[in-house]
């Protein structure tokens, strides 16, 4: 995992919760008192939506395999896993030997062909790999979602196909209540497609224009996604801060910063705020301002590439991964407010324009007739 992140020119050293090495945002937004001198790359939220991670593959195997362990002390089976990791033909000889159901050997053959397909992106082969998975599984939540990414022709192609999927997710649930005292229902691998299929729809809900009648339910239908998983796997929280700072929801947006204190130094919950303290306080209140101004200073890039044409295209689905402060998360958070741009306010770019420049000029960097940000 870290030589694929070294390849992509990012230097990402191992960020440790006990035993557990993390790379992504759901333990804290720069954490430098934890992480110390390391740098830490984020997982883009918005892809852990649609994308399994492989980690879901491996997770499931180790459960089977595990049941072949039962009497193991716990000595016996941290040798046995360790040699799993670094043996692959050992690994492959133990998953060869596994005793399992035509069920769960078509659910693993299912997530072997749904994660090449992810793999080999937009594809004839990553179709090919879709269409295969389709023969192993009676509920493809994940490739349902697939298709409805990057096959589906037109918005309400593409909200049938979600809406199928999440269709699929509410049935598969009903299997798991007996998981809801899990701290997150993340946790459990086999949950996650219903945690993506409900997402991805409540998304593409909240992406039309709604009436108030509808607009309440699709709001409290994210909101309800985001209680069942407190980590937050899928970083709705932040999809829901946008949806809630267009449709004036500044109460939700207070209480949403409330209930994620880690997340006060990150831009996704920063611009948003500033944006609704000018509507609710006025552009010369201190708490816009200070507000503001910490988001300016947490990601600059936002608002360089807003008011220039310097990123030519946004891209609709961003990378995978970037790091804080970087162009990469200014991408992927313009991504997700394209809507809110498009009502536009003169008074609030106005605003935000002066501010942005006054940052700029502190750093020697002029924002108008040379390179705005070095």
């Amino acid at each position: 995992m870290l030589d694929y992140f070294r390849e992509l020119g990012i230097n990402i050293p191992m960020y440790t919760l006990g035993k557990t090495v993390a790379f992504d945002w759901r333990y804290g937004y720069r954490t430098d008192s934890v992480i110390e001198d390391f740098e830490m790359a984020f997982f883009t939220p918005h892809s852990m939506m649609f994308e399994p991670r492989m980690s879901e593959d491996r997770s499931l195997v180790m459960e089977f395999l595990s049941r072949s362990k039962m009497t193991a002390t716990d000595e016996e089976w941290n040798a046995y896993v360790q040699l799993l990791h670094e043996d692959p033909a050992f690994y492959k000889k133990e998953v060869n030997g596994l005793q399992l159901s035509d069920e769960e050997r078509d659910t693993l053959k299912y997530m072997e062909h749904l994660l090449k397909a992810h793999q080999k992106g937009r594809s004839h082969q990553a179709m090919k790999e879709i269409l295969r998975s389709l023969l192993y599984s009676t509920c493809p939540i994940d490739a349902y979602l697939w298709i409805g990414r990057w096959l589906a022709v037109g918005e309400d192609e593409q909200y049938e196909f979600f809406r199928k999927a999440a269709g699929m997710a509410e049935l598969a649930s009903r299997e798991y209540k007996l998981h809801q005292h899990l701290d997150t229902l993340w946790s459990d691998v086999c949950y996650r497609p219903f945690l993506r299929g409900r997402a991805v729809f409540q998304d593409r809900l909240l992406s039309f224009k709604l009436t108030q009648k509808e607009l309440n339910p699709a709001l409290k239908g994210m909101l309800d996604l985001v209680k069942l998983d407190k980590l937050d796997a899928m970083g709705l929280r932040f999809l829901l801060m946008q949806y809630y700072l267009l449709n004036k929801k500044y109460a939700e947006m207070e209480k949403l910063c409330q209930d994620y204190p880690a997340d006060e130094l990150n831009p996704l919950f920063l611009y948003p705020l500033a944006m609704m303290r000018f509507h609710t306080l006025g552009g010369k209140h201190e708490k816009a301002l200070e507000t503001l101004q910490k988001a300016i200073h947490s990601n600059p890039f936002y608002l360089y590439y807003f008011f220039t044409d310097e990123l030519k295209v946004i891209p609709v689905y961003p990378e995978s991964i970037y790091l804080p402060g970087s162009p990469e998360e200014a991408s992927y958070m313009l991504s997700i407010s394209l809507s809110l741009w498009c009502q536009r306010n003169p008074a609030l770019e106005d605003w935000m324009l002066k501010h942005f420049d006054d940052h700029l000029k502190s750093i020697n960097a002029p924002f108008r007739g040379g390179s705005a940000i070095a």
